[in-house]
């Protein structure tokens, strides 16, 4: 029997492809903000001025692969960064249906469709933050290994560390199934990021343990707080829809079946890409995931308990929603014309998902943050004061006010350092109750009670914007004399 057009791979995946490049491409365009607010700025800023401060190339909280590879795209302007990040997911989408045909080749272009409806993905594909290009590797690492090219995808998955630092956490993953086949030379492989930027460090820093010494989140003091454990599994409507969540934990029992049958055969674990789905695809995912609820649970490394984090997982997800899919339809006993019928508006309901999940989100509209700093540095610019020296902490300021926040001669963060803070005089100060009181740790009462320092202007929002029931306020001070704070309680 001949295949109609829409069961093609061959057809399906440029369609496919062209509608997400053009989907994702639409909301980069017409979305003012973007997701993962401030992190998603400070990211691209790092990319942006990497040129002109090289050691932006190598600082670990801006992700050196993600700054070198975005560098040349973020002097595109923060669109430019969107664009690289587009690009990604759809070359991550491409490799998603490269492992997938070889898994299931009827309808494999389906998987892209199960990616790409992951809601957490979907909406950080058009942004500034890591995530995607996490992904991207991990997804080139599990294809490299199906095709049996190990060493490269060692290779490749050696870097994810340093796109983001859960990827010290999947490297044993794929340390395992190269100990299962005893590819112990390959093995090596999984190290090469580390010593290359070890020897890089080395030679910058004098420090071989720079790697571990700088990373921001192994040294991390938790100024968030802690949370549940069940943080990420009561989220799992935002992260992947309940249609993908309820095709996830059939897998589960899809692999115990698979693998039982297996025991009784007594050929356990010898098929190689049943292994592949459950420790590489599975396997990734559950660890990242496991992960981040103890992060959250025990308030260390810096946890927030944002869900925005599984979006590096993204993929995987969707690749293990995608076999539990094509298992079931494979079945015999489920070719009824209503069985049919059933899978079809399944399909439709997954494609819906993340349009649901994200419609306050599609296209991105500026943050309450967001307008509030939009506005402050409106005043900023109406009244001439651009050529002061600034200090602020929301990355967002030096993206509207065209600051290099890097150059010590234009802006400093707020950062309260052993217990002092030190600002120069006729400096502009942009104070935010988002940011300052907690990352910035500068409380607004240590600016109104010292007469060193004027309040200039003053945006409010009567919006909670925390669990403390603090109100979004934005307070431009101006510095009279050289000043510093020290030893305030």
């Amino acid at each position: 029997m001949q295949e109609s057009w829409w069961q093609r791979n061959r057809i399906m995946v440029p369609l496919c492809l062209g509608f997400y490049a053009l989907a994702f491409a639409a909301c980069a365009w017409f979305s003012v903000g973007t997701y993962g607010g401030g992190d998603s700025w400070m990211h691209y800023l790092f990319a942006r001025y990497a040129f002109k401060h090289p050691h932006n190339f190598l600082d670990q909280w801006g992700k050196p692969i993600f700054t070198i590879l975005a560098s040349p795209w973020a002097q595109l302007g923060f669109g430019g960064v969107k664009l690289f990040n587009i690009l990604c997911a759809l070359g991550t989408g491409y490799l998603s249906f490269l492992i997938a045909r070889q898994h299931y080749p009827k309808y494999a272009w389906l998987s892209i469709l199960f990616v790409f409806s992951i809601p957490i993905y979907f909406v950080s594909v058009f942004s500034g933050l890591t995530e995607i290009l996490f992904a991207l590797f991990l997804v080139s690492g599990i294809y490299l290994y199906q095709n049996f090219r190990e060493r490269w995808a060692f290779f490749v998955i050696s870097f994810l560390p340093f796109i983001r630092s859960e990827g010290f956490l999947l490297i044993p993953v794929f340390a395992l199934m190269a100990l299962y086949y005893r590819q112990y030379k390959s093995m090596a492989f999984l190290s090469f990021g580390t010593i290359l930027f070890s020897i890089i460090g080395y030679i910058v820093y004098n420090n071989w343990k720079w790697v571990f010494s700088t990373n921001p989140y192994l040294i991390a003091v938790n100024v968030y707080g802690k949370g549940s454990l069940l943080q990420f599994v009561s989220s799992n409507e935002n992260i992947a829809g309940a249609p993908q969540v309820l095709l996830v934990l059939l897998a589960i029992l899809i692999f115990i079946k698979a693998y039982y049958v297996q025991l009784k055969a007594k050929t356990f674990g010898q098929d190689r890409m049943l292994n592949i789905r459950t420790i590489l695809v599975f396997g990734t995912f559950a660890v990242y995931f496991i992960a981040h609820s103890i992060f959250w649970r025990l308030g260390i490394f810096g946890s927030l308990g944002l869900i925005r984090v599984m979006a590096g997982i993204g993929p995987v997800i969707g690749l293990t929603a995608f076999f539990s899919f094509q298992y079931l339809v494979a079945l015999k006993n489920l070719q009824s014309r209503g069985i049919k019928i059933f899978a079809i508006l399944f399909l439709i309901a997954v494609f819906l998902i993340p349009l649901k999940q994200n419609r306050r989100n599609i296209p991105y509209r500026l943050s309450d943050l967001e307008q509030a700093q939009f506005k402050s540095c409106e005043w900023v610019k109406e009244n001439k004061l651009q050529d002061h020296f600034f200090y602020f902490f929301d990355p967002f300021v030096a993206h509207l006010l065209n600051l290099d926040k890097f150059d010590s001669e234009q802006t400093s963060s707020i950062i309260y350092m052993n217990n002092a803070i030190a600002f120069r005089k006729n400096a502009i100060i942009i104070w935010d109750s988002q940011f300052c009181p907690v990352e910035g740790q500068l409380p607004k009462r240590w600016l109104d009670e010292n007469e060193n320092f004027v309040l200039l202007h003053e945006v409010r929002n009567d919006r909670n914007i925390n669990s403390r029931g603090d109100t979004l306020e934005i307070r431009i001070y101006k510095t009279l004399n050289d000043v510093e704070l020290r030893n305030m309680k």
